[in-house]
């Protein structure tokens, strides 16, 4: 019998990559829909699925006993991992996988196997693949030319795929998704201190977290009370360094607060219980192509969302219906709309809700994942 198999390289909790992941899992669950899911490799926490999921079966390759969780060492793992399945495939099987580029160039190779690859960030934004395996953009499209469809976020990136060759009619777009069930019963805690909060990897070039930083020394100068929580993996230590410099030379250095990675469990809680949630993201090629899976818990925080107009974020949003919108890589406007929000606490969480009403029509993880059901039964 055919089976469907999802692909992921790993699974690092609280990580854009492992939330829509789980999202599409729980709504693929939800339908009925038999999926065999494979994560390559792990983080030193070993982290997993928590949730049960009906009609999904789970391998990390991480339970082997002979698994030795060692930089180098674990590619070898991947790569022993990635031929057993690639030879374990059969006719009439269908694949999906995240990025995975090297994985993708020898699975194209397989007759009679169905290949859907997902790619939520434009190709020259990181290295394709990995060390196995790391081809050209160019090779990387040719590829992309023999797979059965392709699932991107954004309609920049669905335009990029097309004016590269791929026909249009197998190119897909599928919304960011959320799993709103993780805000469930979840209230704001008076308790703690005001903070503005940022999640998610604590990129500069990707989610403009140094213009944050800026904006926010701004807003502490009215609003001396306030923190700053950089809640995440900072990915790089010049990035480290360079944002706490910053935060440093701003004198703001004890108001902000580089908390490292919040377990996945406790995030909701620490989105609901402050007083804005913000992406400063720049108006770079990784932003305009892509989508923050972030923007999704942010609004179903109920905490006023302030994130800049790039991409396709202004296709959803609207500035002071559901969110406050700033002007990219302009710290002051964005310093402004923060500002407003302290200001106007009442006029705010109005419109908090009605961007927590948007999610559930726009970015609901039961109609997203039913499209990629549609997409790879045809």
């Amino acid at each position: 019998m055919a089976k469907f198999y999802f692909l992921n390289v790993s699974f690092l909790a609280n990580t854009a990559a492992s939330n829509r992941a789980l999202a599409y899992l729980r709504g693929l669950s939800e339908q009925g829909i038999n999926t065999h899911v494979i994560f390559f490799l792990t983080d030193k926490n070993r982290h997993r699925i928590e949730q049960k999921l009906d009609n999904i079966q789970i391998e990390y390759c991480w339970d082997s006993p002979f698994y030795i969780n060692v930089k180098g060492i674990k590619l070898l793992f991947y790569i022993f991992y990635v031929i057993r399945f690639l030879l374990k495939l059969k006719k009439g099987d269908t694949v999906y996988l995240y990025n995975m580029a090297d994985v993708l160039h020898f699975l194209v190779k397989i007759r009679e196997v169905k290949v859907y690859l997902e790619k939520t960030e434009h190709p020259t934004a990181y290295p394709l693949g990995s060390n196995i395996y790391r081809p050209s953009v160019k090779t990387y499209l040719q590829d992309c030319k023999k797979v059965n469809g392709i699932i991107t976020v954004s309609t920049s990136l669905r335009k990029y795929f097309v004016e590269n060759g791929i026909p249009q009619d197998r190119v897909h777009i599928i919304n960011m998704i959320v799993d709103s069930s993780r805000f469930d019963g979840i209230k704001k805690n008076p308790q703690v201190e005001p903070y503005i909060a940022y999640c998610g990897t604590a990129s500069n070039s990707k989610d403009g977290v140094d213009d944050l930083i800026e904006a926010f020394a701004m807003v502490h100068q009215k609003f001396p009370y306030l923190k700053l929580y950089i809640m995440g993996q900072i990915p790089t230590i010049m990035e480290e360094f360079g944002n706490k410099k910053l935060a440093e030379d701003l004198n703001v250095s004890d108001a902000v607060v580089f908390t490292g990675v919040i377990a996945a469990e406790d995030m909701p809680q620490m989105l609901v219980n402050s007083v804005a949630v913000a992406l400063a993201r720049p108006n770079n090629v990784q932003a305009q192509n892509g989508f923050p899976g972030k923007l999704g818990e942010y609004l179903l925080s109920g905490a006023p969302t302030v994130v800049t107009a790039v991409g396709d974020i202004p296709l959803f949003l609207t500035n002071m219906k559901d969110s406050l919108i700033a002007r990219p890589n302009d710290p002051k406007n964005f310093a402004q709309k923060l500002i407003w929000v302290m200001e106007h606490p009442t006029e705010s969480i109005v419109i908090a809700a009605r961007g927590k009403e948007l999610v559930a029509k726009n970015f609901n993880y039961l109609i997203e994942s039913q499209k990629l059901a549609n997409i790879v039964k045809r």
